[in-house]
């Protein structure tokens, strides 16, 4: 396969299977499978573990402790157990093969009112954050919001139509 792949009569570059990144980490909490943009938890020292960021960190570069394990190191750490843990977990959800990914992509053949009914839970998690943090938001970009964060974490993709559809539903008969 070096080569590459001939189809038809044209020349294909082939490249090996590279696994992608499996864990994601938080750098305001240090914590993994979540990003700092959606953190409810305090702030930790990526050094020290303790609860101030890293900028404002008073100890020594050589006194490393890590906010997940409490070893001796910082909290990216790659040979860290907390992060190995949450590696091995984080693969053993992913899909290992082409066929185990396209079964995924199932969710997006779901009938439209399944679509609404998951976008609309998105939208009330994301109405019920941003009250609690005291900001106020157009209903309009709070779907359009739940709409991605459907996309990404349901792997639902929605067409401009059907969010129209969401954001104007029909009047009750």
């Amino acid at each position: 396969m070096k080569e590459g792949l001939i189809l038809g009569y044209q020349k294909h570059r082939v490249e090996e299977y590279r696994e992608p990144p499996t864990v994601i980490q938080c750098y305001k909490c240090q914590s993994f499978g979540h990003t700092y943009h959606n953190c409810s938890s305090i702030q930790k020292c990526l050094r020290c573990g303790e609860e101030h960021n890293i900028k404002d960190c008073k100890k020594e570069k050589i006194q490393k402790k890590c906010a997940n394990c409490q070893g001796d190191h910082i909290a990216m750490y790659k040979g860290c157990p907390a992060y190995q843990k949450a590696r091995s977990e984080a693969k053993e959800t992913q899909p290992k093969t082409y066929a185990e990914a396209t079964k995924i992509q199932v969710t997006n053949k779901l009938p439209k009112s399944e679509k609404t009914n998951i976008i609309l839970f998105c939208a009330e998690l994301i109405r019920a954050c941003l009250t609690k943090a005291n900001i106020s938001i157009r209903s309009s970009d709070i779907l359009a919001y739940a709409s991605h964060l459907a996309l990404t974490h349901f792997n639902i993709n929605v067409k401009g139509e059907e969010l129209f559809e969401i954001l104007n539903p029909p009047p009750p008969p």
